[in-house]
């Protein structure tokens, strides 16, 4: 049952983490058309990256696994600009923690990343 459980959260979670890291891609170029690319621009995106690591972390195991969609294994994944209270680190080292973290997490990166592209999601106008 946990790995169907898994198979289904690890779908769910999907848009929200290739959402951010589609916009963490250094090598897109239509990103960096956006933006003059320097030495400051590059360690602020740097930076804002670092903040995030769970998105790293979980699209490169998407991306390079040989069978497809696969569930992301248990790790000790932190994050400083989310999880952090007053400076101290709060592990995700549940699975439970990372899926109840994940859109939230995502969520503070996209944001976090399209103001430094420079870029503005259309808002409803409800």
């Amino acid at each position: 049952m946990f790995e169907r459980w898994l198979e289904g959260i690890t779908r769910r979670l999907y848009p929200h983490f290739m959402s951010v890291h589609q916009l963490m891609d250094l090598n897109d170029e239509k990103l960096w058309d956006l933006r003059e690319c320097t030495e400051d621009s590059y360690n602020e995106w740097d930076r804002i990256c670092r903040r995030y690591p769970v998105v790293n972390v979980w699209a490169i195991y998407q991306l390079h696994s040989s069978v497809g969609l696969r569930a992301m294994p248990s790790s000790w994944l932190t994050d400083e600009g989310v999880l952090s209270s007053a400076g101290k680190l709060t592990p995700l080292d549940t699975y439970r923690k990372l899926v109840d973290s994940a859109p939230d997490i995502c969520r503070l990166a996209r944001e976090e990343l399209e103001e430094f592209w420079g870029i503005h999601p259309k808002r409803s106008s409800t």
